[in-house]
């Protein structure tokens, strides 16, 4: 069988001001480490920030393109494990779910990030690779997402629903519209078929239809 799972290493390094010369200070919370915290960033501009959450500097396996924060698991490496030797020309097994995933993940910024520009969301799939909000700052992949809205292989929708959802302009963890991306992959090549949907919360789930096993 195969297994895929998410995941990144970081390392994380926290700049602590001297209260004197053998002490240090550890109390995060307190105005003079935010000044501290703002002051390094003038002078140290790889700090993440200067709030007591963002004061650090952090080290990561994998690239995490323009955000810079690790808790993002869309952008963290996939390792694909397999039991066997793989089908693809250089003998590696890779997951035939990708596309798909990678598809979702990238729908969902385009999604949040044209909310936090506009106030409203885009109501077709077609409208996200053409967003300017979906670009490298985002880390999004307008690209992907276009290719995905002409290619045969692809079929996608986006869709609304009622109840208290994410709001994402102002950040709030209710009062928001919900949306539901909705995709569907199959490859012509070795009959693999899955379907998708990328909600609101950016919780993402893939059902594979047809062709379990199958390498990409």
């Amino acid at each position: 069988g195969h297994v895929g799972r998410y995941a990144d290493f970081a390392r994380a390094e926290h700049p602590l001001p001297r209260t004197d010369a053998a002490a240090l200070s550890l109390d995060f919370s307190t105005p003079a480490y935010a000044a501290f915290c703002a002051d390094m960033l003038e002078t140290h501009p790889t700090l993440l920030g200067a709030s007591e959450w963002s004061c650090y500097w952090e080290w990561t396996w994998q690239n995490l393109a323009a955000t810079r924060y690790m808790h993002n698991p869309d952008l963290w490496g996939y390792l694909y494990f397999t039991d066997g030797a793989g089908d693809g020309d250089d003998g590696a097994c890779r997951d035939p779910e990708w596309p798909l995933r990678y598809v979702l993940f990238n729908a969902w910024r385009a999604m949040v990030f044209a909310f936090i520009a506009d106030g409203a969301y885009p109501v077709t799939f077609a409208e996200l690779g053409a967003h300017p909000a979906c670009n490298a700052t985002a880390s999004c992949d307008a690209a992907a997402l276009r290719t995905a809205a002409s290619s045969d292989v692809f079929d996608a929708s986006v869709s609304f629903g009622d109840g208290a959802c994410a709001s994402y302009a102002p950040r709030a963890v209710t009062g928001g519209q919900c949306f539901f991306v909705n995709a569907s992959f199959a490859d012509p090549d070795t009959g693999f078929a899955a379907r998708g949907v990328a909600r609101t919360d950016r919780f993402t789930t893939v059902d594979v239809v047809d062709g379990a096993g199958s390498c990409l």
